[in-house]
């Protein structure tokens, strides 16, 4: 797993993605915004494919220039709006965590904030869907956030090895590296609050906190 050892940050991955900046003026601000939230609006409701930076422009009322003065396409505002959707993931604090109490509730609390998303991000869980097979950029930013998060992982199951906690023969590095893929798959597939009877939803939630803890963590 020696692939997944190089550190990176959640800045180092924004800035290669080229975002537009964030205006400094509160009129400027208020377009932006706009924008943004017609896009997140109109990908939920159609797809990505199926939106325009026209029908963008239209439901923000501005007019296509104001848009292409904001952003170069409607790819650079789905990026915006992911980066930001997904930050909230990344300061999760799986570092600090403490496992050794009750490992069982600490995974539960973690994944449970992992996937209480708000709206915005299962806004564009399509438009994601749409665009990772066949975007490059796309498809290395994911793997970028997934090393991100599973270096995170790493730390606090090197902790929580070195207290006794973990199977003995657990593969420590390729288990968090599995374990990412899976909460990868639960957070862009798993059924939303509108999607699923709420029973539903905390049945699929509590399979996969089992499946954590019962990966990681010894049991009698």
């Amino acid at each position: 797993m020696d692939q997944h050892r190089t550190e990176v940050a959640f800045p180092d991955i924004l800035a290669a993605l080229d975002l537009p900046r964030v205006p400094q003026q509160a009129r400027s601000r208020q377009k932006r915004d706009a924008i943004l939230t017609a896009a997140a609006e109109l990908f939920e409701e159609r797809g990505y494919d199926a939106t325009t930076a026209d029908d963008i422009a239209d439901a923000a009322s501005v007019s296509i220039g104001t848009f292409y003065s904001y952003f170069r396409n409607k790819r650079q505002v789905f990026l915006t709006l992911y980066a930001a959707s997904i930050e909230d993931i990344l300061e999760l604090g799986i570092t600090e965590i403490d496992f050794a109490t009750n490992p069982r509730q600490a995974i539960r609390e973690t994944v449970m904030r992992a996937l209480q998303r708000d709206k915005l991000f299962y806004s564009l869980r399509q438009a994601w869907s749409e665009l990772l097979p066949r975007d490059p950029e796309i498809a290395n930013y994911n793997y970028q956030i997934n090393r991100l998060i599973y270096q995170q992982m790493l730390v606090a199951g090197r902790r929580v090895k070195a207290q006794g906690l973990t199977w003995p023969e657990l593969d420590l590095e390729a288990t968090c590296w599995i374990i990412v893929l899976l909460l990868d798959q639960a957070l862009h597939n798993m059924p939303g609050p509108k999607e699923t009877s709420r029973a539903e939803l905390e049945r699929h939630q509590e399979a996969l906190i089992n499946l954590i803890y019962h990966a990681l963590f010894r049991t009698a």
